[in-house]
């Protein structure tokens, strides 16, 4: 019974998948195509730097969540509101931080700094999206799966009507806070159907998953550092 539900919810997560890749391959030939190379460029270097900050969000609780959901079933509720509270602090603190840096970085143009920091408020969103491991963790990622796909087709569209309507970069910058805004409104609105516990904080439980995740904050940084140097080089590279 537990294989065929496992098999069940890995085909929700494949199939989703697949299909999100799709319209990311389309829409995301369109962007390309409008905004040229430097533009495009742009929001390449804005995805770098918040990728390269994106660890500190997470706080390593990526890694850990599922687990503590398994073995700690009557305290999901208070793993879950605690590990949103976290997240949701540090995040605010990355946009400022990625902000900061590319004003520092890129003092002398304005509109690479908006991008950055409108790209970078994404990372509020993303850090609602730790909810998404409570349905793993109940082999319920069919709704996970779904709220991911809606929220990629409502970037897709929001991405085409700014195409058709000759929008700026700057609206394009925004495309990863809608799509994260709209993957987290829906995961909170699923759990608070299928859950069965309030989200309460605990400072006991906040300092545990911090001790217990941030072994992982290091390799995360390796990484994301990995992924984006070229990115930030190549940028900082062409302004010199």
């Amino acid at each position: 019974m537990r294989e065929n539900k496992l098999l069940h919810n890995a085909k929700w997560i494949i199939a989703c998948k697949v299909l999100q890749s799709l319209l990311q391959l389309v829409v995301g030939m369109l962007s390309a195509r409008y905004l040229g190379p430097s533009n495009y460029g742009l929001i390449h270097y804005a995805s770098a730097i918040t990728a390269a900050a994106l660890p500190f969000v997470q706080l390593g609780f990526n890694e850990i969540l599922v687990g503590e959901y398994v073995e700690k079933p009557q305290q999901e509720g208070k793993i879950l509101g605690t590990a949103l509270v976290m997240n949701l602090a540090s995040a605010v603190c990355c946009i400022i931080g990625v902000t900061t840096f590319a004003a520092v970085a890129n003092s002398d143009e304005p509109v690479t700094i908006l991008v950055c920091a409108l790209y970078s408020t994404g990372l509020l969103f993303q850090a609602v999206e730790m909810v998404q491991y409570w349905f793993q963790a109940k082999l319920l990622s069919k709704y996970s799966s779904l709220a991911m796909l809606c929220s990629y087709a409502a970037v897709s569209v929001y991405k085409i009507y700014l195409l058709m309507t000759a929008k700026s970069v700057c609206w394009f910058a925004l495309s990863h806070a809608v799509e994260y805004g709209v993957t987290g409104f829906l995961l909170l609105i699923a759990y608070r159907r299928h859950g069965t516990q309030k989200l309460s904080f605990s400072a006991g439980t906040a300092q545990f998953l911090l001790k217990k995740g941030g072994y992982y904050i290091a390799s995360s940084l390796l990484v994301a550092a990995f992924h984006s140097t070229a990115g930030i080089l190549l940028k900082l590279l062409r302004g010199t």
